[in-house]
Order: structure tokens, then sequence, then C-alpha cells
């Protein structure tokens, strides 16, 4: 896979979704109630004042490449996906969604 800066960041969270993740300690968020930005990785990168790309796109070749190569990352695309409900207005707090 080939991440450069002109990579669309809906194309790099389904082609790596741990990005969301690193993303973020880079302070990029890519993800926005639930959907991913639009735009590329050097536009999101730049609106948060980050000029250098190279450590980003370093971490994102390490993560994304150990993913294809069935290293550690593999395992995590295989777990169930977190889901969340969202409230119906006046619903929260009124035990309707109390699991117990």
């Amino acid at each position: 896979m080939e991440i450069t800066g002109d990579i669309q960041i809906e194309d790099l969270v389904n082609l790596c979704p741990p990005s969301v993740a690193l993303l973020r300690k880079f302070g990029i968020r890519c993800i926005q109630c639930g959907e991913p930005l639009w735009g590329t990785l050097a536009t999101a990168a730049e609106e948060k004042g980050i000029t250098d790309l190279g450590p980003i796109l370093e971490a994102l070749h390490r993560e994304c490449s150990d993913r294809e190569a069935g290293g550690e990352g593999q395992e995590s695309a295989q777990e169930d996906p977190v889901v969340y409900k969202v409230a119906k207005p006046g619903t929260i707090g009124d035990g309707e969604d109390d699991p117990s």
C-alpha cells in the first residue's frame, strides 16, 4: 500500500483502520461523527500546523505494512467492531437503555 500526503483520509481509514488512532497521536482527528473527514492527509496535517509529514508517514507505513504482512495489527482487524447507540432526545437517564 502506498501512503503519501495525497491519500484521501477516507481511503486511508478504509485501508488501515488503526490509522485513526495513530493520526490522533499526532493531533489529527480524521473521524467525525463516525465518518472519515474529507480531504487529503496533507491537508488535514496542514490544518493542524504540521508541515513535515515525514514522521507521520513513517508511522503509518510501519503500522499499515505490519497489518499487510500479517503482523500484530492483523488481530485487531478481526475483532468485533464497536457499535455506538444514539439516544433519543429526552431518554438519557430514564433507565430504558440500562442493561442491568
